[in-house]
């Protein structure tokens, strides 16, 4: 079993702006097909929009703190 100390993961910014954090991953760990990363967005922050030309589907987990809340949430505009 793999087990990492988040304060002790370094991160790293992805192309889409976001900041990583992989608990598991490839580089670090028994996984080969996936990763559970932690990635952080201040308040009113966005990623720039983009998409993954290898994936067909996605699959991701989301691990909110605070947890999710409705009146939290504003829909960008299209």
């Amino acid at each position: 079993m793999d087990v990492k100390n988040i304060r002790r993961v370094p991160s790293f910014t992805t192309k889409d702006g976001s900041e990583i954090r992989e608990l598991l991953a490839h580089r670090n760990s028994a996984l080969r097909n996936q990763t559970l990363a932690e990635a952080r967005l201040p308040p009113g922050a966005s990623t720039a929009p983009h998409h993954h030309a290898r994936t067909g589907v996605l699959k991701f987990l989301c691990c909110c703190a605070p947890g999710y809340e409705h009146h939290d949430t504003f829909l960008a505009a299209s």
